[in-house]
């Protein structure tokens, strides 16, 4: 099962699914050092019990990555969809480029 994981791990193209699939992987591997071998394989357990914290690691920050953005003022989204967008910035960088901003009116 581990193993089919694997495969399906190096056939995914998405970045989150990767170290999903990964982290599930090391899982299976896990048990299988931990309840199919007649010894208690430690090396196993220890050396993929760390990839899975690994990857569940980068997987919470995919997943932190990709989550919607809404920006504080409606100005902001107006100026992203007309100006950045179209150009191919995302809305999380346009976002941190707003933080690092001075925001002024004119009269």
């Amino acid at each position: 099962l581990a193993n089919a994981f694997l495969f399906l791990s190096y056939a995914s193209r998405d970045l989150l699914m990767l170290r999903v699939v990964l982290m599930l992987a090391g899982f299976c591997f896990v048990m299988w050092g931990s309840v199919v071998l007649t010894k208690v394989a430690i090396d196993t357990i220890v050396w993929n019990s760390i990839f899975c914290i690994i990857n569940a690691a980068r997987a919470a920050e995919l997943a932190w990555q990709r989550r919607p953005v809404k920006f504080e003022r409606e100005e902001h989204e107006h100026v992203y969809r007309e100006v950045f967008e179209p150009v191919g910035i995302g809305r999380l960088q346009y976002k941190l480029l707003m933080q690092q901003s001075l925001l002024r009116s004119l009269r």
